[in-house]
C-alpha cells in the first residue's frame, strides 16, 4: 500500500502547494492588467458620452432656432456672453457684435442647461445678422444660400480639435420652418 503522504509519483503534498502561488499569481496579474485596461478605456468612453450628449442638446437648440423662426420670420442674435441673461444683444437686425455670442436660451424659451454643453461650458452661437431683422427671413434674398446659424461646443479642454460645430444653412432653416418659397409673402 502507497502512504497517503506521497501521492502520485512520489510527490509530497508539500510540492502541490507550490503549485498553486504561481496560478494565483498569474490571476491576479491577468485581473490587474484587465483593470488598468478599463481604467485606461474610462475617459474616451466619458468623451464619447459627452458628444452623445451634446449632438441630442444641439437637436434641441435648433429646434428651439426653428421654431422662433417659424413664429418671427427672423432669427434671434445671440445673447452677451458676460452677461449670462440668455437675452439677445442688441434690436433685431442691429445685433451686438459678439465674438463669441452665446445661445439666447430665455429668447428661444429653452432652459439654461440647454445652453451648455456636457462639459459646463457655454455653447457659442453664430448668426448671419441680416437674418436677424424684422421679417427677414421672408425676404426676396432669404434662402440664397449660406450659413444662416451655427451653434459650437469647444469640447471637454477647449483645445481647438475638440470643437463640434452644428450649421443651419439657410435653405435647410426655411425647409424645416415652413418658409422656403414664401420669401415674397406679404408682411
Amino acid at each position: 500500500m502507497i502512504p497517503l503522504r506521497q501521492g502520485f509519483g512520489g510527490l509530497g503534498a508539500h510540492a502541490q502547494n507550490g503549485v498553486a502561488l504561481p496560478v494565483i499569481a498569474v490571476a491576479l496579474a491577468a485581473v490587474g492588467a484587465l483593470a488598468l485596461i478599463a481604467a485606461a478605456l474610462q475617459p474616451m468612453r466619458a468623451e464619447r458620452a459627452g458628444r452623445e450628449r451634446l449632438l441630442r442638446t444641439f437637436d434641441g437648440l435648433e429646434a428651439a432656432v426653428v421654431e422662433f423662426a417659424m413664429v418671427h420670420k427672423r432669427l434671434p442674435c445671440p445673447a452677451d456672453l458676460a452677461a449670462a441673461t440668455g437675452l439677445e444683444a442688441g434690436p433685431p437686425g442691429a445685433c451686438a457684435d459678439l465674438t463669441p455670442g452665446a445661445v439666447p436660451w430665455r429668447t428661444l424659451g429653452v432652459a439654461a442647461m440647454l445652453a451648455r454643453d456636457p462639459w459646463g461650458r457655454p455653447i457659442s452661437y453664430h448668426v448671419a445678422v441680416p437674418l436677424t431683422a424684422d421679417r427677414a427671413l421672408l425676404a426676396p434674398a432669404a434662402g440664397a444660400g449660406g450659413e444662416a446659424a451655427a451653434l459650437t461646443s469647444h469640447g471637454p479642454d477647449r483645445a481647438a480639435d475638440g470643437e463640434v460645430a452644428r450649421v443651419l444653412s439657410q435653405a435647410a432653416l426655411l425647409d424645416r420652418a415652413g418658409l422656403a418659397g414664401r420669401q415674397d409673402a406679404a408682411p
